[in-house]
This record gives structure tokens, sequence and C-alpha cells, in this order.
């Protein structure tokens, strides 16, 4: 292989590297979020009271969620994950009144 042939590769090889590397970047900041309504964590919250689980994703998309009751016994608890404020969580809770409208009832 000719030295110009060598130097031409280099450049091919630099060329694809640059090009693959560069398209991940964006150079627009992350912007992640999450709030929860009821004021609540899955360790913290209030299940009480209806809540809703609003936020935008790492990789920028919207999610919302709202409490809801699965029975009349069981309620769908969401809240924000402590550790990932990106990320929301659920679990289920057993209401010992029961559940109306997305809350146990006291």
């Amino acid at each position: 292989m000719e030295t110009r042939d060598k130097v031409i590769l280099g450049l091919i090889i630099v060329v694809v590297f640059a090009v693959a590397f560069a398209a991940g970047l964006t150079g627009r900041a992350v912007t992640s979020s999450c709030s929860d309504s009821d004021r609540g964590d899955l360790n913290t919250n209030e299940i009480y009271e209806e809540g809703t689980v609003l936020g935008t994703s790492e990789n920028d998309m919207p999610f919302e969620r709202t409490d809801y009751c699965v029975s009349n016994s069981y309620l769908k608890e969401y809240g924000c994950n402590r550790e990932k404020p990106a990320k929301y969580d659920s679990r289920l809770v057993i209401c010992e009144s029961g559940c109306s409208a997305g809350a146990c009832i006291k």
C-alpha cells in the first residue's frame, strides 16, 4: 500500500469517527423533570388525595399519570422517583375503607 493510499484511508477513518461522534451531540441541554400534584413520592405520598404525576423524561418525552382506583379496595398510586427525577414509579395500595375517585377513602 502506497503512502498516498494510507493517508486517504486514514482520513476516511477519521471522518467516519467524527461523523458518528457528532451525530450523538445536539448541543441542547437535557431538561428532565417530575412533579406530583398530591405532593408525594412513593415513600411519602398522600393516598387520600387523587394526584397526577407530570414530567419530561430524559429523552424529552412528556409523561402524565393520574392515580386511579383499580377496584373498590385498591388504588394505583403514582409518584416521582427520588433517585431519578425524570422518572415516575407506581405501586398498588390496599385502601382499608375503600377507594373512590382516585384516592383511598378516610
